[in-house]
């Protein structure tokens, strides 16, 4: 993945970051849910059992397929997973636009991370991989040890060694609010963050609520990060 920064540490460690959990679909995903020979950027994969809204105060609504990349993302060469297990896919999704955004990069030479609005409200949704269940009891956004979080600063990829990543400072920790839930997957809101630009990372700590501990690929902790009206203008210190 190309990062205009890429000389910055902080930088190096986000694409890293990216890299190693959030890469581009493998090729038997590819061929069952969009077919074979689906050029990057252009992936939408539907939401299998989709979960109910519930009885909550939210403009959002649980979508019909997801967007995988981020604009001008996807893949190039090796075909490989945009989500580790348990997670299938996921993408953001925008109250009143009536389309999901995508939030993986991948390694298209074209890709940028993804840009959120900010003037209303935004969430994201995860779909779980069959096999991996949702003990919805045990899903938590609130509390000292959440199963989600969310932070929020006016950092870049280019900053992050002087400003820092938005969950390295606990000040920066925003509310998020359950929207919709099942077995299969959820959607979680965000609100209406503002109009300055801003960085927005979510952190899903998988293992907090699923039924058992499973032997995962990785810890079970997953980032998802984006800007918020674009990337704040610091430079690259």
């Amino acid at each position: 993945m190309n990062v205009r920064c890429a000389g910055n540490q902080g930088a190096r460690q986000l694409v890293r970051e990216d890299q190693m959990k959030k890469l581009v679909l493998s090729a038997a995903s590819l061929c069952m849910f969009v077919g074979c020979g689906t050029e990057y950027g252009q992936v939408s994969m539907g939401l299998s059992n989709p979960p109910a809204k519930s009885l909550v105060t939210s403009q959002l609504e649980v979508p019909a397929a997801c967007v995988i990349y981020s604009r001008g993302g996807g893949d190039v060469d090796t075909v490989e997973d945009a989500y580790a297990a348990p997670f299938a896919f996921g993408c953001g999704v925008v109250a009143n636009a009536g389309n999901t955004l995508g939030l993986i990069t991948g390694d298209a030479p074209t890709t940028q991370l993804a840009t959120l609005p900010g003037d209303r409200e935004i969430g994201i949704y995860r779909q779980m991989r069959p096999g991996f269940a949702i003990d919805v009891q045990r899903f938590s956004v609130t509390g000292p040890n959440p199963a989600v979080r969310a932070y929020l600063n006016h950092s870049n990829v280019c900053s992050v060694d002087t400003v820092g990543l938005p969950e390295a400072n606990e000040a920066n920790r925003i509310p998020i609010q359950i929207v919709a839930i099942n077995e299969s997957g959820f959607l979680l809101s965000l609100g209406s963050l503002g109009a300055d630009a801003a960085q927005v990372s979510v952190i899903i700590d998988a293992k907090q609520f699923l039924p058992s501990t499973p032997d995962l690929p990785w810890s079970g902790v997953d980032y998802s990060r984006f800007y918020l009206n674009g990337a704040p203008d610091l430079g690259c210190l």
